[in-house]
């Protein structure tokens, strides 16, 4: 069966999917390389000449595995560092030059989408109160409401308060204490706003977390995926005594504990402190999940309907319209 293949482009990361072209998308390769392309750029606006290069290595470097599996059907999207970014179209006309492949830059609100459409498939159907989907990126995050019985997105937001956004801003002491935490709390309160206000009304009974940092949590508490790629349900209080830790603990001890990924060992403390302001506001009985599934995943599926991703893009609410006819939120 043939495979196709999706590069996200990401302001840490840019991570690499093949999967088979069968209903259930099933794994062929996964590849990460840490690039960072929005390090020391956010302020600016730009990304910064040495993190272009290496941006453009690794969109090389990750098309060659796509050659060596014989993949053809490559679609390749960047999000946040890359959409804010001003100089972004040199990327994307360096990119095209040298592998042949066109770079969708995607709004907050699509990727809010796409990540809900790769991970509503991995929950189990839970119909009696809304999940509240959670994806932590480098440069923004993005809050999914909806109800699993109907896959019905309720509430969208994207919010620029990515965790390496948040670290090249806010200058984070390591470890992290209650200090630093108190650094962030009035900004993180304002910048939440809108989602506290929409789970205090709605009450979902799940936050899901969309791989990336929720998996590395899951990793630290011994739990792992099987061959199913469902969603993992995590044990709340051993959640919150993990946080403690991490918040607790230097860099140098973070990358020592056993499931960290060194590439977010330097960032999963503020990684920390947007997953529990948000549990803090749901109901104390909540409970908390990671999906296996994002923005890839999501990316994969649009391809496989009819018409491929522009058509699904193209397809999604306005997020005018959707503001005024669900009170939804998009900021990106």
């Amino acid at each position: 069966m043939p495979s196709r293949a999706v590069i996200d482009c990401g302001t840490n990361t840019f991570h690499l999917s093949i999967a088979q072209s069968d209903e259930a998308l099933t794994p062929v390769f996964s590849q990460r390389i840490p690039v960072r392309v929005g390090q020391g750029g956010f302020r600016a606006k730009s990304i910064r000449v040495e993190r272009m290069a290496r941006a453009l290595d690794a969109i090389q470097t990750l098309k060659e595995t796509c050659w060596n599996y014989e993949v053809e059907d490559i679609v390749l999207v960047g999000t946040s560092a890359i959409r804010d970014a001003q100089n972004r179209e040199e990327l994307i006309e360096a990119a095209k030059r040298l592998t042949g492949l066109e770079m969708r830059v995607l709004s907050g609100w699509e990727e809010a989408y796409l990540i809900q459409l790769g991970v509503e498939s991995t929950c189990p159907d839970q119909p009696e109160s809304p999940w509240l989907t959670m994806d932590i990126g480098g440069g923004s995050v993005e809050l999914i409401l909806w109800s699993s019985q109907t896959d019905f997105v309720r509430s969208a937001w994207s919010l620029d308060l990515g965790v390496s956004r948040l670290a090249d801003l806010g200058s984070p002491p390591d470890p992290l204490m209650e200090q630093g935490v108190a650094k962030f709390d009035a900004f993180l309160e304002a910048a939440l706003s809108p989602i506290f206000d929409s789970l205090s009304s709605s009450r979902p009974g799940r936050l899901v977390g969309a791989s990336g940092s929720f998996e590395t949590f899951a990793e630290l508490l011994g739990r792992t995926f099987d061959s199913s790629a469902h969603a993992l349900k995590l044990d709340r209080v051993h959640f919150h005594e993990l946080a403690r830790t991490l918040l607790a603990t230097d860099l140098r001890g973070r990358l020592g504990m056993k499931g960290m990924a060194p590439d977010r060992a330097p960032f999963i403390p503020l990684s920390v402190l947007l997953v529990e302001a948000v549990l803090d506001r749901m109901p104390s009985e909540a409970e908390l999940w990671v999906s296996p599934a994002a923005l890839r995943e999501g990316v994969l599926r649009a391809e496989m309907r009819e018409g491929g991703l522009a058509t699904y893009l193209q397809s999604l609410p306005s997020e005018t319209g959707k503001k005024e006819e669900h009170g939804t939120d998009s900021d990106h």
